[in-house]
């Protein structure tokens, strides 16, 4: 009695997974003129070892605080720091508790898509996607063939000394904890895959 499947005929919303599992892009299939957003969704499953995919009440309270860090940091002084953020913009969680529902239940994190990326001016690629095994070659090659660099160089320049100092700027200078992984962290090139540097 506390949730029920909804089927594709009874929505107007539709939604494809990125390269995480658990963050859906969503858009109104029956009005285009609706921005499409990303739903970080909790999965009520269990994986490696038995860690939930839940969002947990802490990731979403920590999700809306960053979020109010990066909004006073203002997105010119990001951009100084080579960086650039999907803005999460609301976040749910179920405090009462539903009939019918599993023990622990978890909540949502709904996840703005820049007007860059929604307008194809900018490729934001995972590095999941950039180091795909499963693309032949790996993407990452695509944007080093691009850069007029060699390999070695392209990786000292953007993945060690562009990634630490950005590290250093938002991390250690302003304080923002952030968790750096394959899905969660992306490269900004431009449409024909020419990195920016963010």
């Amino acid at each position: 009695n506390a949730y029920r499947y909804i089927g594709s005929e009874e929505t107007e919303f539709m939604a494809s997974p990125t390269s995480s599992y658990r963050s859906l892009v969503v858009w109104n299939e029956s009005n285009s003129k609706k921005r499409p957003f990303i739903a970080e969704v909790s999965l009520d499953k269990n994986v490696i070892g038995g860690i939930d995919r839940l969002v947990s009440e802490n990731e979403v309270e920590r999700s809306v605080a960053n979020q109010k860090v990066f909004d006073r940091l203002g997105k010119a002084n990001l951009e100084g720091m080579n960086v650039k953020i999907f803005p999460e913009s609301a976040g749910l969680l179920f405090k009462r508790p539903m009939g019918g529902a599993p023990k622990k239940l978890g909540g949502q994190l709904i996840r703005e898509i820049p007007e860059e990326v929604l307008k194809d001016e900018m490729k934001w690629l995972s590095f999941s996607a950039l180091m795909s095994p499963n693309r032949k070659p790996p993407l990452i090659m695509k944007v080093i063939s691009q850069s007029g660099l060699s390999s070695f160089d392209f990786f000292e320049k953007y993945m060690i000394k562009g990634y630490l100092e950005m590290f250093e700027n938002l991390s250690l200078k302003n304080g923002v904890n952030f968790e750096p992984h394959s899905q969660n962290l992306v490269f900004e090139t431009t449409n024909d895959f020419k990195p920016t540097g963010k």
